[in-house]
């Protein structure tokens, strides 16, 4: 990557920067408070991403998949 790149649609946005490696800075912020506001930041290793990414999974709402 050699310049940064960010898309924007409906209040959300991703943003890319180049970067001398892995980074990954992630937060969501949801008005559910089973989920509410989370945040991640860290150099990813090979370690880091099998201790605690890989085996991480999506969640959803079931009036999100009715519709």
């Amino acid at each position: 990557m050699l310049k940064p790149v960010r898309w924007d649609q409906g209040g959300s946005w991703a943003e890319f920067q180049p970067y001398d490696g892995t980074r990954f800075e992630v937060e969501i912020d949801f008005t559910s408070p089973a989920i509410g506001r989370q945040r991640f930041a860290a150099d990813v290793t090979p370690a880091l991403f099998r201790r605690d990414i890989a085996r991480a999974r999506t969640f959803g709402f079931l009036r999100d998949v009715e519709r």
